[in-house]
């Protein structure tokens, strides 16, 4: 047989076998399943979009088609915040949750009235964020003798917590009865930015515009390093910015 026709005959079994193996092998291959989403997952999709949709049109009736009493009631509650009606707490089937409802409006309307003593009168976690907003505004635990024991320790967690991180004097922190308080007082102070002279401008920052961190008035021309960057836009390594022989202290009462 010419050799020419024996190459040509081998090159086509060669491709014959090549293209048999191929078809065996995508035989055996099965076809990828179709990831179907968590049932779960799936549910608290629809409800959120449900939820979403009953929000925007106020329907009370809407929460009652298709939801739990769980997501009925978060249903509920956003309508009722949306429109700010506590009366439409009633609404709401959980009692725990009902009660939340109702004193969400309650604290707003005695701290709107600025009246610390009725407070007292809340029963849910309501009672102690309530104190808890007028206590942040004490100077100093000497504000907090004339409370009762409970409310006494708890004012001054808040007042030793706000002057630990307005000083940033970890050591205050001690102070502090409540433990995730008090943990929450250090780990704020230790990862806070420095500012060593005060002047809120970190020393990271007063780094980068040249100023002195150590040193609040870095030109000594009276006003801060802060009011001179970002008040009166004046040099803060300068005491007369536009060198026209007036201070910039004095510059800034110049209109």
């Amino acid at each position: 047989m010419n050799k020419k026709y024996i190459i040509i005959i081998s090159t086509v079994l060669l491709i014959s076998l090549s293209l048999g193996l191929f078809m065996l092998a995508q035989s055996k291959i099965k076809p990828t399943s179709i990831v179907q989403e968590d049932p779960i997952i799936a549910q608290s999709r629809l409800d959120y979009e449900k939820i979403r949709e009953v929000k925007l049109a106020q329907d009370f009736d809407k929460c009652n088609q298709g939801l739990t009493e769980i997501k009925h009631d978060e249903c509920v509650s956003k309508i009722v915040m949306s429109v700010s009606d506590p009366v439409l707490c009633d609404k709401i089937i959980d009692e725990a949750k009902k009660s939340l409802c109702t004193e969400s409006f309650v604290v707003n309307n005695i701290i709107s009235e600025n009246n610390i003593s009725k407070c007292s009168s809340l029963k849910t976690s309501f009672n102690e964020l309530c104190f808890d907003n007028f206590f942040k505004e004490y100077k100093g635990v000497d504000e907090c003798v004339s409370l009762e024991s409970r409310e006494k320790q708890r004012c001054g967690d808040v007042v030793n917590n706000k002057n630990a991180i307005l000083k940033s004097d970890i050591s205050i922190c001690d102070n502090v009865v409540d433990n995730n308080l008090k943990n929450d007082c250090k780990n704020i102070i230790e990862t806070k930015p420095k500012d060593a002279d005060g002047d809120n401008l970190t020393d990271q920052e007063e780094n980068s515009y040249g100023t002195n961190p150590t040193n609040s008035d870095t030109d000594g021309d009276g006003l801060s390093d802060y009011d001179e960057i970002f008040k009166y836009n004046t040099n803060p390594l300068k005491k007369d910015t536009k060198g026209n022989g007036y201070g910039d202290a004095i510059q800034k009462n110049i209109k």
